[in-house]
């Protein structure tokens, strides 16, 4: 099984593999970049905000084939439109076994190519990993369709967060700075309070990010890690993920694979969560949940 999570980069072999030859290109659009890469967990830039500007883009593809890595086969890539991860695309596994998998990742989503246009492309993955990574883009005008494939759409998840935003100021009154500070205070976390230092719930991953706890429960806290165990894969289709977020839709930090289905993330820095701590994953698995804190 592969794994995604958060993001890094690449450098390959030039020989061919059955999942590259049966791969047809031509339906990506026109080829603006390839490349043989070593993929780091910071995101890199690969293509620049100049090569993109003149060009009328109704959608990116990133490709990555010929995957040479000396660890397990755990890999994962992405993709994101600067280095703090903004607009990021995951890279699904699409065909291949092993080292000759190809995996994509196609942003449609107007906005989003925009913040692509404006910034470059950056792309992320397993540490030291290396890869042939090509971007394609087909041309014409892209639509506010907030359709971005990979395990998880952000810009859909923005789009939706941002109007549901706009909606509550105009009924209640209240100005966005207020909202923003407010946070989650009306939200129900799956961890309300803790009667000692650790405690666990259950959780289901649905479309987006699902309150963990608000940041009152732990802001004096100088450490809070998450583990999650006991995974079940339920109604969900596609490789496993999970990651903390900052809000209902913006993807933070991943929670990484240790072993077995057990995953880890330490937050050493409580007040990046401002807004509380948020937890997400591929949709429809289900599991324990545990946070602990210092």
């Amino acid at each position: 099984m592969q794994f995604f999570w958060g993001g890094a980069l690449i450098s390959c072999s030039n020989g061919s593999s059955s999942s590259d030859e049966d791969d047809d290109e031509s339906s990506y659009g026109t080829k603006i970049y390839s490349e043989s890469v070593t993929f780091s967990e910071t995101p890199t830039q690969i293509v620049s905000a100049e090569t993109l500007a003149d060009l009328s883009i109704k959608s990116l593809t990133i490709k990555v084939i010929n995957v040479n890595y000396s660890g397990s086969d755990d890999w994962w890539f992405t993709a994101c439109s600067d280095s703090s991860w903004s607009n990021e695309a995951k890279l699904e596994w699409q065909s291949g076994e092993g080292t000759n998998s190809l995996y994509l990742a196609t942003i449609t989503d107007a906005a989003a190519i925009a913040a692509y246009k404006a910034n470059g492309i950056y792309i992320a993955g397993t540490d030291s990993a290396t890869a042939a990574v090509s971007v394609f883009y087909v041309e014409g005008e892209a639509e506010e369709s907030n359709a971005s494939s990979g395990s998880d759409s952000q810009t859909e998840n923005t789009t939706t967060s941002n109007e549901t935003s706009s909606s509550e100021n105009e009924t209640t009154g209240t100005s966005s700075n207020e909202n923003e500070d407010n946070g989650s205070s009306s939200e129900e976390a799956l961890i309300e309070s803790f009667s000692s230092n650790t405690r666990s719930a259950n959780f289901t991953i649905s479309s987006s990010y699902q309150l963990l706890m608000k940041y009152e429960t732990v802001n004096s806290a100088s450490k809070v890690t998450i583990t999650i165990s006991d995974v079940q894969t339920g109604t969900s289709n596609g490789d496993w993920w999970f990651a903390s977020g900052t809000d209902s839709s913006k993807w933070k930090a991943d929670i990484a694979w240790k072993e077995g289905n057990y995953y880890e993330l330490e937050i050493s820095d409580i007040s990046e969560y401002s807004k509380g701590i948020y937890l997400g994953g591929l949709e429809g698995l289900s599991g324990t949940v545990t946070v602990s804190y210092e």
